[in-house]
């Protein structure tokens, strides 16, 4: 899993077929794996701390930090679907949402996936 500098030991993300992000329980991205830089177009590095919201429409930006947040704080999961920036163009996307807590740190791990249809855009 790409980060700025280092590799997360417990999950190693980059062989997953999905983008994920982990977050702190505010919604800070701390890692993102190359599966999220292919869907997104942002590297590893423009995605850490609030950077990963540029993927999304302005108008969602809000929308997904405050589901992030709220996963964050209370635990549990969720899933939702919602438009992307990439390339040029809006993609449809399922964000999967969990909290973890490993000791007593807690994280917010996101799977991003690409639901668009073939040929649509």
């Amino acid at each position: 899993m790409s980060t700025a500098g280092s590799r997360a030991a417990w999950l190693d993300a980059d062989s997953l077929p999905v983008g994920v992000l982990v977050a702190d329980p505010d919604g800070w991205v701390t890692e993102s794996n190359q599966a999220w830089s292919d869907l997104t177009q942002l590297d590893s590095g423009a995605s850490l701390g609030s950077g990963w919201l540029r993927c999304l429409r302005s108008g969602e930006q809000r929308v997904v930090l405050h589901r992030v947040q709220a996963v964050g704080a209370t635990g549990g999961s969720r899933v939702d679907d919602h438009h992307i920036t990439a390339n040029g163009g809006h993609r449809w996307t399922r964000w999967s949402i969990r909290a973890e807590r490993d000791d007593a740190q807690g994280r917010v791990v996101i799977a991003v996936t690409d639901i668009e249809p073939a040929g649509y855009e």
